[in-house]
């Protein structure tokens, strides 16, 4: 196998992690699965960076494009999450208006997650990846 080869087979090894992940994401959409689309997402990311040179350029950016869409996402939700268990520590109950108004940007934050890991899946996005190799 060469480094072609070898940087082909592991981005798409990376790629079905995430692909896996949008899917649950897109049906529970919880905590773990959260996080885990996120290490995913950023495992991927971080191959796409170190092999960069191997892949065409505007696939790399396309690609990286999307997936930072749902990573800013994602952030939002674990962000709010983190500032509501920071309130319960400080013993803010759930009648406080900023515990509400957070929870309340946490829930449309994971709508829109949900949203774009159905849009991903009903698109294909993360299994015609990469469209073209990179001419040697």
């Amino acid at each position: 196998m060469d480094l072609q080869q070898f940087a082909e087979h592991r981005a798409h090894e990376l790629l079905a992690r995430v692909n896996r992940e949008m899917a649950n994401v897109a049906q529970h959409n919880d905590v773990d699965a959260i996080h885990d689309l996120r290490v995913s997402i950023r495992r991927f990311t971080q191959a796409l960076r170190a092999l960069q040179s191997l892949f065409p350029k505007t696939e790399v950016k396309r690609m990286r494009r999307k997936l930072r869409t749902v990573m800013d996402v994602a952030a939002e939700i674990r962000n709010r999450d983190i500032a509501l268990r920071l309130l319960s520590e400080a013993q803010i109950t759930e009648a406080s208006p900023l515990w509400q108004r957070l929870a309340s940007e946490r829930d449309a934050a994971r709508g829109d997650l949900t949203l774009l890991a159905r849009q991903w899946r009903r698109r294909s996005l993360g299994t015609r990846w990469p469209r073209k190799r990179r001419p040697q």
